[in-house]
């Protein structure tokens, strides 16, 4: 069992060094991972797994589903659970940002260049 833990607690830290680097707040990444590993929770339950008040729950889950990460389902009378969408859509928001980078690091390098054109003189101590 120790080692099952050590596992998911390794995974865990991998997940959620990736998920910070595509932007989500702390909040959002344990909701994220919680979720990944628990399909169809309520926000009651969310908080309860997370640790966060439920105001930041909400914030976070209206995030995560206009990102496209997440997705809610009416399951049980007026209930609404959550429930990650393939995690394709994080490669998807990944190459949308190379996409983005590819198109403006060039432009932001010819602002430079414009701005450093002059020699730089260095002294050596």
């Amino acid at each position: 069992k120790c080692t099952n833990y050590s596992t998911y607690m390794n995974s865990t830290k991998k997940y959620s060094n990736l998920l910070e680097k595509l932007g989500m707040t702390d909040e959002e990444r344990s909701i994220y991972i919680a979720l990944l590993d628990h399909p169809y929770m309520t926000i009651s339950e969310l908080s309860r797994e997370t640790g966060y008040h439920r105001p930041s729950v909400y914030r976070a889950i209206a995030s995560l589903e206009s990102e496209g990460y997440i997705e809610k389902s009416l399951l049980e009378g007026k209930r609404y659970y959550y429930h990650v969408t393939s995690p394709l859509r994080l490669q998807e928001k990944l190459d949308e940002l190379t996409h983005i980078a590819m198109r403006l690091i060039p432009e932001m390098e010819a602002v430079h260049q414009k701005h450093h054109s002059a020699p730089v003189f260095s002294m050596m101590e």
